[in-house]
């Protein structure tokens, strides 16, 4: 009986110990993921593309474009995907205003100003 009181005090005490020293999860001293990764990752942001510039789409990047004209730069293995009618933009084509795009890779694929463009981002975009 004195051993398993022992050891149940020794576990005890360390998980206490564990607790006062693993900071409280989401705190500034064990912050499950930074406010700036959040911003970065999931929020929207409005970029815009001088006329002549490229904007690379790395996997799982979105744009909206909102105003200007733009098109699409293409891989090897595709355009972009627009959610909004449901099918692939191939190179060379005009990007459709206020049509949800997504890139399915890292390879390059994005979009080409023509004109001074906004768009609507959200993701890693070079």
């Amino acid at each position: 009986m004195k051993r398993f009181l022992f050891g149940l005090l020794i576990t005890a005490t360390f998980c206490f110990l564990a607790r006062v020293f693993a900071g409280e999860p989401g705190s500034a001293s064990d912050p499950l993921v930074t406010k700036s990764f959040l911003e970065e990752a999931y929020g929207w942001r409005v970029t815009t593309v001088p006329a002549g510039e490229k904007l690379s789409l790395d996997l799982g990047s979105e744009a909206v474009l909102r105003s200007g004209k733009a098109e699409v730069i293409k891989a090897k293995s595709g355009g972009l995907a627009d959610l909004t009618e449901g099918e692939d933009v191939p190179g060379g084509v005009l990007v459709p205003a206020n049509h949800y795009l997504i890139s399915a890779s890292s390879d390059g694929r994005g979009v080409k100003a023509i004109t001074t463009s906004v768009f609507l981002t959200r993701g890693l975009v070079r």
